[in-house]
């Protein structure tokens, strides 16, 4: 074999060789660029829900109307942590229906996603608190009617025990007459 031949085949060899190590480095770096661009999406959320952690309920109410409810996930975060913020049964309902449709909303990271199934998992536990304390609310109602029930029962039984204890005397009265003339 010649040595232009020679050379030739190692260089073909050497390229191979380079082109096959710089493959998975293009695959680290890529991988790389898009776990940090799927940390900074999380960080853009996680300071959306700080900076509305900070707002006071009504705050919280009167940025409402300024959010838009569809939009970019960005937005429906923001408005679905608006709602969870008022401190109201129908908006933590409305919080955790936009958490939930974000859940299963196409183009989030998994990071987003869990954020988004905490979120509603929280707005739904709020939401099953409410609803035990206004059972509650409502047994301690009908308790209170039937307490004024047997109350009113109870007075209504001291008069008739007392007429009775009055008809009582007024009869052991009578038959002391009635023995005393007797004698």
């Amino acid at each position: 074999m010649s040595r232009a031949l020679v050379f030739l085949i190692m260089s073909i060899a050497f390229l191979a060789i380079t082109a096959c190590s710089a493959s998975p480095q293009r695959q680290a770096d890529s991988t790389v660029t898009q776990e940090l661009t799927d940390y900074k999406r999380l960080q853009k959320w996680l300071s959306l829900l700080q900076d509305v952690d900070s707002m006071s309920a009504e705050q919280a109410q009167s940025e409402l109307p300024k959010s838009r409810v569809s939009g970019s996930p960005d937005e429906a975060f923001y408005f679905a942590l608006l709602n969870q913020r008022v401190e109201a049964y129908g908006n933590w309902t409305l919080a955790r229906d936009k958490f939930r449709e974000l859940h299963n909303a196409p183009g989030l990271t998994d990071q987003q996603r869990q954020l988004a199934s905490i979120l509603e998992q929280y707005n739904q536990s709020r939401i099953n608190w409410y609803k035990s304390r206004e059972l509650v609310q409502d047994e301690n109602r009908l308790l209170e009617d039937e307490n004024q029930v047997l109350r009113e029962q109870l007075g209504m039984a001291e008069s008739e025990r007392s007429l009775l204890q009055d008809k009582i005397q007024a009869i052991t009265d009578l038959e002391t007459a009635i023995s005393t003339r007797r004698e």
